[in-house]
């Protein structure tokens, strides 16, 4: 969320944003989204996530817990390739190459490399 720099009230705006910004609104919007949709603050805990089905429980680990590192596909390549990474699932092709068809990382990391030469050339 932001306001614009041209905006006609920005006092307004920010208050606003304040206001969607309390943990009272957020836990609004997380039941009314049914936990999805809401960016999964490391500190915010619902029991919306919790609760969530079919079946219940799906969400649970939306928001990071316990050991969790929370990365963001294509980080830190920029965003051009990002995308392409996330939309040809890059990412879980070459897990899956590892998990699914006994290749070793080496083989599947050359996947990779070869996968973001033609977004390169795209």
């Amino acid at each position: 969320m932001g306001i614009w720099n041209f905006s006609a009230n920005k006092a307004a705006a920010k208050s606003l944003l304040l206001y969607l910004s309390t943990a009272e609104s957020i836990g609004k919007l997380l039941v009314a989204g049914q936990g999805f949709d809401v960016p999964p603050f490391e500190k915010l805990d619902s029991p919306v996530w919790a609760d969530a089905e079919p079946p219940k429980g799906t969400l649970y680990n939306f928001p990071p817990r316990g050991e969790v590192i929370v990365s963001v596909a294509g980080y830190p390549a920029p965003a051009r390739i990002g995308v392409q990474m996330y939309s040809q699932g890059t990412m879980c092709k070459m897990i899956a190459q590892c998990t699914q068809q006994g290749k070793s990382i080496e083989e599947a990391i050359a996947f990779g490399e070869s996968e973001l030469e033609g977004y390169m050339r795209t």
